[in-house]
């Protein structure tokens, strides 16, 4: 072969390597620039719901209280139709049988007209009676209502409480009666309360998530490494308990505050921090998220660059 053919041989081979080069390189880049755009989207999801989480730490205290103030509006009003009952002789028997009706028709659970003694006068509950005791050890549920027997107190919210009765929790208020000693009691079963919290809440917040698409599965988590909310995508085997990398990743972001991401499998996995008031970390969120759209992406231009490649070469 001639020297201007061995020449020519060798321009193109150096032509052709030059351009896969040049092709693999920019595929590759593409890849990486896909890798890191999903990165960056999963992570501003995460610290979506990292922010949203802070926030829905606080939902339940406020929610409860603005429920316990609705309570003593009801109580208010309760103990003023117990005053104009007894002006207008209305008996207890009558009495009860419309707090009965009151209580099935609303989102009350309980009434109680109680009187001076601490006995119990009027109740939505049908043969359902107590007392109301100032010491705590021998009432350590309903002591604090004595404040309203003995006119140290206008109103009062109580706690939530785990009731003696059947275990269930339950949340009273109260105000004093009005022409003569007793209170009016409201209460609410606490399943109220929590499924006012879930509509607006963090688990709201997590089936949102889930619904877009964009997310297979979510683990909010508190400083304690308790779960506060779970969920993920059924059928698939992105449901599984968090592993050793992953559960690593939320230590530490749990402990110091570090956002973590990488791609598993088909997942792209994000943990970030739950800040606090202070800005601190008091807990972290855990996101997997698919990368089906992002693996076509990558192979789509992938393809692309061997389609220009090919065509540079034959030209």
């Amino acid at each position: 072969m001639s020297l201007r053919g061995r020449l020519l041989i060798l321009i193109i081979g150096l032509l052709s390597a030059a351009v896969l080069a040049l092709a693999g390189s920019l595929g590759w880049q593409a890849r990486e620039a896909i890798l890191v755009q999903a990165e960056a989207d999963g992570t501003r999801i995460a610290r979506v719901l990292a922010q949203a989480a802070s926030v829905a730490n606080t939902v339940p205290d406020e929610i409860e209280r603005v429920v316990g103030r609705q309570m003593v509006a009801e109580a208010l009003l309760t103990a003023h139709l117990f005053d104009v009952a007894e002006k207008a002789g209305i008996s207890a028997v009558e009495m009860n049988d419309r707090l009965i009706e009151i209580a099935a028709r609303s989102a009350i659970s309980e009434i109680w007209g109680i009187d001076e003694g601490g006995w119990t006068t009027y109740h939505s509950l049908p043969d359902v009676a107590f007392q109301i005791l100032p010491d705590a050890e021998r009432d350590p549920h309903f002591h604090r209502f004595w404040d309203l027997l003995s006119g140290e107190k206008f109103s009062l919210i109580g706690p939530s409480i785990d009731r003696d009765l059947d275990g269930k929790r339950f949340k009273y208020a109260g105000v004093r009666g009005v022409s003569k000693a007793g209170a009016a009691i409201i209460g609410y079963d606490f399943a109220f309360i929590q499924s006012i919290v879930d509509r607006i809440g963090l688990n709201q917040v997590v089936r949102s998530l889930l619904d877009s698409g964009r997310v297979n599965a979510i683990w909010v988590f508190d400083h304690q490494f308790q779960p506060l909310a779970q969920g993920a995508i059924l059928g698939t085997d992105v449901n599984s308990e968090p592993n050793e990398r992953e559960r690593t990743a939320l230590d530490a972001s749990i402990r110091s505050g570090d956002v973590a991401s990488w791609l598993s499998g088909a997942n792209m996995v994000v943990v970030t921090p739950i800040p606090g008031p202070d800005g601190g970390p008091i807990g972290a969120t855990l996101l997997r998220l698919p990368t089906d759209g992002l693996q076509g992406l990558v192979r789509s231009s992938l393809i692309y660059t061997a389609i220009v490649a090919g065509a540079i070469l034959l030209a």
